[in-house]
């Protein structure tokens, strides 16, 4: 037989059928007899083809097959009522169940341990740290979390992550925007001219004593990260707001720091699988201007600082 997952009532309803199948004389292993949802509700809630399946070990009529199997089947609890139609056996969920049922209904109800445990790590979200979130960025949020929500109530152990870009083209000129509004100027081409920037760029001057008089390759790096981590408060908060958390914010110099991408890539480079040749403005070993992520699965540990991780630099 065709495995069900247990505990439904189409678990019972097979039950029922295959019962009503012995009945019928037939020993040994029953072949499958496509139980499953009917395709059209006139057929009722679920419908097999057991006249049809049984009609060459039978030697009868699959109508008639059909028809004796309708007679004699009795599903538990009265779950369901069957009716023979041509070779089918179609049956319809009784109204009494369903009633029944909805008392029944608690928190994690139709769960299934179908995971047993294994960890995994989802990433989503995740947006570039340079503004506040827009209704755009909101589908990626609660997409991810409503996928991380389905792997918990099918037995899984998931971690949230957002990936916080930290070390880009799209924030460094975030924190060459905040620099020039701090001395009273325009964003540079590319840059971010929301009024948040002038918002921040003060807070930092406030914040950041005699950072206003440190030359801009100095303070750049200082105020990106100030920033950086004030648009993430603010992004923690609002996703908070449609009860969104993450387990994990990962920063990503903090991959730079610890050396694993520039080994990845010297090991590439070594084994001629990806070309490093080295761009105008960009030195060799330097974060790329693209990375791509993966969501990360595993038995093991899924905290991000003992997590393995790979990155492809897209040049």
């Amino acid at each position: 037989m065709t495995s069900v997952l247990s505990g439904g009532v189409r678990d019972r309803i097979n039950d029922a059928l295959v019962q009503a199948v012995r009945k019928l004389g037939v020993d040994g292993e029953v072949p499958d007899l496509e139980l499953g949802r009917a395709k059209v509700p006139e057929h009722g809630d679920y419908a097999s083809s057991a006249g049809l399946k049984l009609a060459r070990l039978l030697r009868q009529d699959p109508k008639l097959i059909a028809a004796r199997l309708a007679e004699s089947i009795e599903v538990a609890e009265g779950a369901a009522t069957a009716e023979a139609s041509g070779g089918y056996v179609n049956f319809r969920l009784t109204d009494d169940w369903l009633r029944g049922l909805v008392g029944r209904v608690r928190p994690g109800y139709g769960a299934r341990d179908i995971g047993h445990g294994e960890r995994l790590q989802v990433e989503f979200g995740s947006v570039n740290p340079t503004g506040p979130l827009h209704i755009g960025h909101g589908r990626g949020v609660t997409l991810g979390d409503s996928i991380c929500r389905l792997l918990e109530f099918t037995g899984h152990s998931v971690q949230r992550e957002y990936y916080v870009n930290s070390d880009n083209t799209q924030t460094r000129r975030f924190g060459a925007s905040v620099y020039a509004r701090l001395h009273g100027f325009e964003p540079p081409e590319g840059g971010y001219t929301g009024d948040y920037v002038i918002e921040l760029a003060e807070m930092a001057r406030h914040d950041l004593p005699g950072i206003a008089d440190l030359m801009e390759d100095e303070a750049e790096p200082k105020l990106r990260m100030y920033a950086i981590n004030k648009m993430v408060e603010r992004t923690k908060a609002t996703v908070a707001r449609v009860n969104v958390r993450y387990d994990e914010w990962f920063y990503e110099n903090r991959l730079w720091e610890s050396g694993l991408p520039q080994e990845a890539i010297k090991r590439q480079s070594e084994t001629a699988h990806c070309g490093l040749a080295t761009r105008a403005g960009r030195a060799q070993g330097a974060p790329p201007r693209r990375t791509r992520k993966r969501i990360a699965s595993s038995s093991g540990p899924t905290d991000s600082r003992r997590t393995s991780r790979r990155t492809l630099d897209t040049c």
